[in-house]
């Protein structure tokens, strides 16, 4: 099943700690009137082989040119699982109605799309995905695809940096809010002694830790 309605399903559960949920280029909670059985049936073979892939992502999810790494990546990690995860999407994630589970999510959610996604395009997240969400905020990258984190990341990390501080505040509310409790955040006591930080001095690169992956891998 797609990652994105993974995360809705999960966030449905409302784990213990669960602030927001941010969802990029996500599937919609309910399918779009366009995922028909031939839609599907046609998007199934987009896996066939390393050429097909290749195609497909070259003409379907990007709208920016990536580097060639990138792209070699993106066609060994497709086809990396069996015949059946990779048919499971196309075939049967894809037209799940999971928008009962979607309704259920009761933290902030950051929905981010790609001005020119036409995989889970913006009318469709707009009308299939947000509808869904009781608090719900949409963000559009311009100029960009399905591949944001490829193809858009310091847009990216814009977006849910500026979400994450609104995130805590939205919580604290609620939660005071169902306390009783003045809906004003709380002022924190500051200290001369607490006013001044040091520093931040970079560590010489010879002091980073090792990747977990082969820097050739990630270029």
């Amino acid at each position: 099943m797609h990652g994105g309605k993974v995360a809705q399903l999960v966030a449905a559960t409302r784990p213990l700690g669960l602030r927001g949920i941010v969802l990029v280029a996500s599937a919609p909670a309910k399918p779009a009137p366009g995922v028909t059985a031939k839609y599907r049936e046609g998007l199934s073979h987009a896996y066939d082989s390393e050429e097909s892939v290749a195609g497909a992502r070259d003409h379907i999810p990007t709208a920016t040119e990536l580097p060639e790494p990138v792209k070699s990546r993106i066609v060994a990690d497709s086809r990396a699982g069996s015949d059946a995860a990779r048919l499971e999407w196309p075939l049967r994630g894809i037209a799940e109605d999971v928008s009962e589970h979607t309704r259920m999510i009761d933290v902030p959610a950051l929905v981010v799309a790609g001005e020119h996604d036409r995989v889970e395009p913006v009318d469709v997240l707009r009308d299939h995905l947000v509808p869904h969400l009781s608090r719900a905020d949409l963000v559009v990258i311009p100029d960009t695809g399905h591949l944001i984190p490829l193809e858009a990341p310091a847009d990216l990390v814009d977006a849910i940096s500026a979400f994450v501080p609104a995130t805590r505040r939205r919580a604290w509310l609620s939660s005071a809010s169902r306390r009783g409790r003045p809906t004003s955040l709380p002022r924190k006591r500051v200290t001369p002694r607490r006013r001044f930080r040091t520093p931040l001095v970079p560590r010489p690169p010879s002091s980073w830790p090792p990747l977990p992956w082969p820097p050739e891998d990630r270029s």
